[in-house]
């Protein structure tokens, strides 16, 4: 397990018991080793932590990159085994030293810190304080010029180091302060010791003759000396009279001797008598009472005589009257309205307007009118233009005007950047393009540039960003990465990305998982941290938002794949569904034979023609109103799936017809099954043809149709084909219907066409069970039927005509003379045969009367009269069950009583009606 100091882990179980075994304390935290045999903690921590237990049974292993304390031992790692900890990787200890068994113990010298084990030598003493091997304590520095916590890094001139103190520097040390290299050499002398030079990395005393010398070389030698390899040379060496010399040229020789012209020696001369030697070593003439020539003129006369400044030496009461003070060298001090003349050494008169001076040009006082300045007598009316206030009765002046200062007792013009002024450049007030600084001096005021307002004779109010205001008004440029701050070194806020922490701005990298900053502040942290309060660090933080879109992401992802899963589902039921009813099988394992049908696709049926035939039959003729089922198969010779769908067209009337499947898809090289379901619904024989619309599954999606052929001949039946119908003319009309003669395959029938039957289902069955009984019907005395059409908008009875029509329309349209008795009791005759066959068969008629007895012929040899319209006959066994009807059946006048009033009634209700209709016959 790992264990990260100060943040508990619900991994692990915290005991509060302090007596139980095998719990462990890590920094502030107990931690539960009593699970795993065997455990191994890593503690991760940015400092060293203190780690501590009770009894620890198990086996554990510790580590950590900075180390922990266990019983006075610092570890890097170390182990617990059968109770004991055994430390691996020791840690030097932050203070003391290392016992033999390597636990920290305090040093043994006073003030030490480390020291080299428990009794050995101090390695690092308290702050400001040294070891001293010698006496083997820690002591105070001295003579020591800068120093860190353990270590003196230069000593004070005069001192040398030895070991880590500093001791005076002797000739025992060669009088060197600091040495450098092996063997060693001096770099610098004793500098408290002025006598020392350093040559080439030796100490030693300077010559007695240098004047001037660096620390390592001599600069100037005394007179008579010069300076050649680093040592003073005597001048008289190799040249005698030299007084003053270079390496290479004489400058001064004895006055006995001069400089030859080319200045390489000092050449003797030798003067004849009469003649002095000059100060230069030339011969001049004799002047009296001169002791001192220079070239040909006395520069210095005896005691009480004074040089007259030109050619002699005169006596002291005899000199200029305005002379003062006559020395042997002459005048030096003039009185009166005089000067001394340093060239002539006589006293000169001075300027007309200067009252005293001391030479031509430099007045020391006045005359009246005029005042002094900078020792020049000027009129008093030049103060006309500067003086506001003269001195009265006097010269000079008391206040000067704005502008210009007092100058002793003119007035000067201020410098041009003061306004008012005590001195030339001591500004009282400064002009109108200048500020006056805290030091009292008037500056431009161009020279604030960093100003955020307008610079005024006061200064700066304001400066910039990234100014600040010093000296009361001027500004200076902040540190960098300040926007603002208050001192050169206080910020108060920073540039873009970086951050005002402790008056400094640092870089927003240097905050740890800070992203962005905004107004000195870090202002967005790395995912899962936001920025503090005061923005200078970022704080693990869990954010609301960012959960809540986990969540919602999570929750889209299950809704997405809910959906993707229903989606895949829908797919695999609706192929299972589309492919459940299918026979889909592959083409080369088949021994069916293929016909080429369009666009790679094949067809298989039973025979060449397509004839749909019945199974169950051995002939080729199909029942009618009887669906059958022929199977046929399609086949895909491409490389595309192929869709397959059946349709028929719209106006089909005589049969229907389906396919199962109805939609297919059939893989490349692949055939599929499908059936043909047929019904006929009349009497017919059929060429006819069915679509298969097929679509490619490509990128084209291509679709197209194909027609097949398919034919049928059905057996007879009673459900005619309406083509086979030949209307010739109408014969009569009534509510249900109306009569046409026509022609049925060469026969004359009367053809009843049904009105209203096609809307209503209740007579469309009743039109059935007719056709149904008649269908029935093999009697000679009742109607002969052909059949019936049921196609909608076609539906009509087809009968046997009957050339006289019914027994009504004879009796309406003939007289009873033409017609014999005989043949109205043949007619009676017949239509009770037709009664009797329908009672003996379980039928009731139940509208018996002229108009349903049809008359076929004449003659008494033949068959005469036959029942017809049996829409309202019924089976007998069911009127035994329901004897009465709310709906009347027959026409009334034929209807027996209780069929009148709607009571039970039995066959005798069709021996009424016929009785009726007999004796209107007979009556007729």
């Amino acid at each position: 397990m790992k264990v990260k100091v100060d943040v508990p882990k619900q991994s692990l179980n915290v005991k509060n018991a302090e007596n139980e075994e095998n719990v462990i304390v890590i920094g502030n935290q107990k931690y539960d080793l009593s699970l795993p045999e065997f455990i191994e903690i890593e503690i991760v921590s940015d400092k060293q932590v203190d780690l501590d237990n009770f009894t620890i049974t198990k086996n554990v292993f510790l580590v950590a990159a900075n180390g922990f304390e266990y019983n006075n031992t610092l570890c890097k790692s170390g182990y617990f085994q059968n109770g004991i900890f055994i430390c691996q990787n020791h840690l030097p200890c932050s203070e003391g030293g290392k016992t033999t068994d390597g636990r920290c113990a305090a040093c043994q010298v006073t003030n030490c810190v480390m020291c080299d084990g428990d009794k050995g030598n101090c390695m690092k003493c308290k702050e400001n304080l040294t070891y001293n091997t010698n006496t083997n304590t820690c002591e105070k520095y001295t003579n020591c010029l800068s120093f860190t916590e353990d270590k003196c890094l230069r000593c004070n001139d005069g001192f040398v180091f030895e070991g880590n103190n500093c001791v005076n520097i002797t000739e025992d040390n060669r009088n060197c302060q600091i040495e450098v290299g092996v063997p060693s050499e001096c770099r610098m002398c004793d500098l408290t010791n002025t006598t020392l030079i350093n040559t080439n990395g030796v100490c030693s005393v300077v010559d007695s003759n240098v004047v001037v010398h660096s620390l390592s070389n001599v600069v100037e030698c005394k007179d008579g000396f010069y300076v050649q390899n680093n040592v003073c040379n005597d001048c008289t060496t190799n040249n005698d009279g030299s007084l003053l010399c270079s390496s290479k040229t004489i400058e001064k020789c004895d006055k006995t001797y001069y400089v030859k012209e080319d200045g390489s020696v000092c050449v003797k001369n030798v003067c004849s008598e009469g003649i002095n030697n000059e100060e230069n070593g030339k011969c001049a003439p004799q002047i009296d009472n001169c002791v001192k020539y220079v070239n040909g003129m006395c520069v210095e006369c005896s005691s009480k005589y004074s040089y007259d400044g030109d050619v002699s030496c005169v006596d002291q009461t005899k000199v200029d009257v305005n002379c003062g003070t006559a020395t042997p060298i002459g005048c030096i001090r003039c009185d009166g309205n005089t000067f001394l003349n340093v060239m002539t050494h006589k006293c000169d008169t001075c300027n007309s307007i200067c009252e005293s001076c001391l030479d031509t040009t430099m007045c020391l006082s006045c005359v009246d009118g005029y005042f002094l300045s900078d020792h020049i007598c000027k009129s008093n009316d030049e103060l006309n233009d500067t003086c506001a206030r003269k001195v009265p009765n006097g010269n000079g002046c008391l206040e000067c005007k704005v502008g210009y200062y007092k100058k002793g007792a003119d007035c000067a013009h201020c410098n041009v950047k003061c306004g008012e002024c005590l001195t030339e450049n001591s500004c009282i007030k400064c002009n109108a393009t200048t500020y006056k600084t805290s030091n009292g001096d008037c500056l431009p005021r161009s020279s604030i540039s960093t100003c955020a307002v307008e610079v005024t004779e006061s200064g700066c109010s304001m400066c910039k960003n990234g100014y600040y205001t010093v000296n009361g008004n001027e500004c200076q440029k902040c540190v960098e990465r300040c926007a603002k701050c208050s001192e050169q070194y206080r910020c108060t806020s920073c540039d873009d990305t970086y951050v005002l922490k402790s008056t400094m701005c640092v870089s927003y990298n240097t905050i740890t998982k800070c992203t962005k900053t905004k107004d000195s502040k870090c202002s967005s942290c790395t995912f899962w941290y936001s920025p503090s309060d005061d923005g200078t660090f970022c704080s693990k933080t869990a954010v609301w938002w960012v959960i809540l879109l986990i969540v919602v992401v999570i929750i889209a992802i299950l809704v997405l794949i809910i959906v993707l899963v229903s989606f895949v589902m829908v797919k695999v039921i609706k192929y299972k569904r589309d492919t459940s009813g299918l026979t889909l099988f592959k083409l080369k394992h088949t021994n069916m034979i293929f016909v080429k049908m369009a666009d790679g696709l094949t067809i298989h049926t039973r025979n060449e023609e397509f004839v749909i035939t019945d199974d169950d039959q051995d002939y080729e003729e199909i029942d009618v109103n009887r669906e059958i089922k022929n199977l046929f198969s399609i086949g895909n010779t491409t490389n595309h799936k192929v869709k397959i769908q059946f349709t028929t067209k719209n106006d089909i009337e005589k049969y229907t017809i389906r396919f199962e499947p109805s939609i297919a898809t059939i893989p490349p090289k692949f055939a599929c099954e499908f059936s043909l379901f047929l019904n006929p619904l009349c009497t017919s024989t059929i060429d006819s043809t069915f679509i298969v619309s097929y679509l490619f599954t490509t990128s084209d999606n291509i679709s197209c149709a194909h027609h097949v052929n398919f034919k049928y001949t059905t057996k007879l039946s009673t459900r005619l084909d309406p083509d086979e119908l030949v209307e010739e003319k109408k014969l009569g009309e009534g509510s249900f219907g109306i009569v046409f003669k026509g022609i049925f395959r060469g026969n004359i029938v009367a053809i009843k066409k049904m009105k209203n039957i096609v809307n209503s289902s209740h007579q469309m069955e009743e039109f059935e069970n007719e056709v149904l009984m008649l269908d029935k019907f093999r009697s000679e005395y009742i109607v002969y039927f052909y059949g019936a059409v049921f196609i909608p908008n076609k539906i009509c009875l087809v009968t046997e005509f009957a050339q006289y029509g019914s027994l009504q329309d004879l009796m309406k349209n003939k007289k009873s003379e033409i017609i014999d008795i005989q043949l109205c009791v043949k007619f009676m005759l017949d239509a009770s045969k037709g009664i009797l066959y329908l009672h003996e068969n379980g039928m009731l008629h139940r509208d018996i009367k002229p108009d349903n007895i049809l008359v076929l012929s004449l003659d008494l040899n033949d068959v005469n009269a036959k029942l017809t319209d049996f829409g309202s006959a019924r089976n007998v066994n069911l009127l035994m069950t329901n004897m009465t009807f709310t709906k009347g059946i027959g026409t009334p006048i034929y209807m027996a009583p209780e069929v009148l009033k709607q009571e039970k009634y039995t066959k005798s209700a069709d021996v009424y009606s016929f009785a009726i209709t007999m004796f209107e016959c007979f009556s007729w």
